[in-house]
């Protein structure tokens, strides 16, 4: 009885990580450090977002590994910050051969700050489009699917429009 209660529990807890994660595009994705806890390897590729000032906050992932490898790129990263050139090259990099088939996850502790500003800037790199054109999708998408308001700082944003207007994109 008592496992029997213990595997409710886990789904229900499942349950109710899977309702955090936001579905961008048929291959971007947007959640917390949990759903990576749980649902990790249902992605292609995850991008783990965390800060080293706390790293308590870092999905099991990230504090196992320290590294990531050609599915998996750990970001250091504080909400509101620059997004500095080599931040924004090594996640250029990591995406440069993705395509609309791979499943994408983006992930921070909360999902709402630093994992839309990173989704904005893969979005708008993968498909082409100007990072302003894409963040209505972004906004969008996190709001629909769970009643959550993006967090998009100026800073990181103006990084990231300076960076495409000077990189181009790849389509």
């Amino acid at each position: 009885m008592q496992q029997e209660t213990s595997e409710t529990q886990e789904i229900e807890r499942t349950k109710i990580i899977l309702m955090r994660l936001a579905q961008i595009t048929n291959w971007l994705y947007v959640s917390d450090r949990d759903i990576c806890d749980v649902r990790r390897l249902d992605f292609d590729n995850v991008i783990h977002i965390w800060r080293n000032d706390h790293p308590d906050n870092s999905c099991h992932y990230q504090i196992e590994n320290q590294t990531g490898d050609g599915n998996n790129l750990i970001v250091d990263y504080k909400d509101g910050e620059t997004l500095t050139e080599k931040t924004l090259s090594d996640i250029d990099e990591f995406i440069k051969d993705k395509s609309f088939k791979n499943k994408i996850l983006v992930h921070c502790h909360a999902g709402m700050t630093r994992s839309p500003i990173i989704a904005l800037f893969i979005f708008s790199m993968i498909t082409g489009n100007h990072p302003l054109a894409c963040i209505g999708t972004i906004y969008y998408n996190l709001w629909v699917q769970n009643n959550t308001l993006a967090n998009i700082c100026r800073t990181p944003l103006e990084d990231i429009i300076k960076w495409y207007e000077r990189n181009g994109n790849r389509v």
